[in-house]
């Protein structure tokens, strides 16, 4: 039986004329459940926490792109948060830190490596 899941592939969809924010909005605007995936591809601190004395690059953590922080609120509030699923890619032994989005603490996001959330 189809769930019906329709993947998507922002960069290959084919409407030139409009920014990839407009093609998600446009695309977003017709789901019913999202599963938002939140890899550690940037790093980043506070300010204050960077330029705390001593402490510099130390600060930094690993983090999901702002875009997809984005993307994830905007589905926290057009979907409400009983039909968002987040997965997050657990941090590398080389940098153990992954910066969830501070105003979510208390949400549960569902580890990759756990592969229960499979099935």
């Amino acid at each position: 039986p189809s769930i019906e899941v329709e993947p998507v592939i922002l960069a290959r969809r084919g409407e030139s004329a409009q920014s990839l924010f407009q093609k998600f909005m446009a695309v977003a605007s017709r789901a019913r459940f999202a599963v938002v995936l939140l890899s550690s591809d940037d790093y980043g601190a506070s300010r204050r926490q960077y330029d705390a004395k001593g402490v510099g690059g130390r600060a930094l953590q690993f983090r999901a792109r702002q875009n997809v922080v984005l993307e994830l609120g905007f589905f926290y509030g057009r979907l409400g948060w009983e039909n968002v699923f987040v997965v997050y890619e657990d941090p590398t032994e080389v940098f153990p830190n992954f910066e969830r989005p501070s105003d979510l603490g208390g949400v549960v996001f569902e580890s990759m490596a756990d592969t229960a959330w499979q099935g």
